[in-house]
């Protein structure tokens, strides 16, 4: 069988994300080591994208807050205002920022919008969250 590379895969173990540029060699994406002792240990073990025991396809997840909704937080130059966000925080403190986010929202439900649209902005920003935790 024919692969196109580059293939990206991520190992049902665990959870890393590998783009392959051949059977059995390819790059951590996601690394999440403190070492690269670490990460060579783990280059090591790798087997062929093949095996569908450890490896299965990866789809990069949709991003939540960026759709054609969002076109009102687009700033000078066409970018919105959350991608400036990510270039400027950590993973860590924008998932606070939605975790907090979703909370305000909850804790004021029907006070500004309707509970129904108010809801919907709890579960975009949940799932913001939960779109930065797959980044991991």
């Amino acid at each position: 069988m024919s692969h196109k590379y580059p293939l990206i895969m991520k190992s049902k173990a665990w959870g890393r994300v590998v783009k392959f540029d051949g059977l059995t060699s390819g790059v951590v994406l996601d690394t999440g080591y403190s070492s690269l002792y670490d990460l060579e240990q783990y280059v090591r073990c790798w087997l062929p994208h093949t095996d569908d025991t450890i490896w299965e396809p990866y789809t990069t997840p949709t991003h939540p807050l960026l759709n054609s909704d969002s076109s009102h937080y687009r700033m000078t130059g066409g970018v919105e205002a959350i991608e400036l966000m990510e270039a400027m925080f950590t993973r860590e403190e924008l998932m606070a920022w939605a975790k907090l986010t979703a909370m305000k929202y909850r804790l004021r439900i029907g006070d500004k919008d309707s509970p129904e649209k108010e809801i919907k902005k709890i579960k975009t920003y949940e799932a913001y969250y939960k779109y930065l935790e797959e980044l991991k």
